[in-house]
C-alpha cells in the first residue's frame, strides 16, 4: 500500500484489518507530528521545571472552582470547562499497577488529589466525575472572543436552559 490513507475495499480481502487500520492511524500520526511546531531543549527544560513546580505544590483549587485540563499536559478535554467536587490535601500516591497489571502505564505513581466533573463533549449534558491529578489543571475562563459568561446556577434547582 503506498499510501495508507487510501484504501480499495474492493482488494480488501485477504487483508489484515489491524495492519490496515495501523497504517491509515500511522498516516494521521506521521502527519500530525511533521507538522507540530518544534521546540527547543531548552523550552522543554523550562516547561519541565514549571510542571515540577506545580506537582510539589499543594492544590490551588476548592470545591466549586471551576477549572480546565492544561493544554501541555496528557488530559483531554483543554479548554473545557470542568468543575472542582472535592480536593484532598494529602493524597497518597497510586503505587498498584491499574492499567492490565502494567507498572509502567501513566496511572502508575499517580497521585489523585482533586475529584472534578464535566459535561461529556457530544452536546447531550451528560455528567461525569472523575479523580485526577491537580497540577494538570488550571483555572477556566470563558473564551473571551465569544463573549461567554460562566454558568451560574439557578438557586431554585433548575436546570440551566430548561423550559419550566
Amino acid at each position: 500500500m503506498s499510501d495508507p490513507t487510501i484504501v480499495n475495499l474492493g482488494k480488501i480481502s485477504g487483508t489484515n484489518l489491524r495492519e490496515v487500520l495501523d497504517a491509515i492511524a500511522g498516516a494521521a500520526r506521521t502527519k500530525a507530528e511533521a507538522e507540530a511546531p518544534k521546540r527547543t531543549v531548552a523550552e522543554d527544560i523550562a516547561a519541565l521545571e514549571a510542571a515540577a513546580e506545580r506537582y510539589v505544590a499543594p492544590c490551588p483549587f476548592k470545591p466549586r472552582d471551576l477549572v480546565t485540563p492544561r493544554a501541555d499536559g496528557s488530559m483531554k478535554g483543554a479548554g473545557r470547562p470542568h468543575i472542582v467536587l472535592e480536593v484532598i490535601g494529602e493524597a497518597p500516591c497510586c503505587i498498584e499497577p491499574v492499567a492490565n497489571g502494567n507498572p509502567s502505564s501513566p496511572d502508575f505513581g499517580k497521585r489523585l488529589d482533586m475529584r472534578v466533573a464535566e459535561t461529556c463533549a457530544c452536546g447531550h449534558g451528560e455528567i461525569s466525575a472523575y479523580w485526577v491529578e491537580s497540577w494538570e489543571f488550571e483555572r477556566y475562563t470563558p473564551p473571551a472572543e465569544t463573549g461567554e459568561q460562566a454558568p451560574v446556577a439557578p438557586l431554585d434547582g433548575t436546570i440551566l436552559g430548561s423550559a419550566a
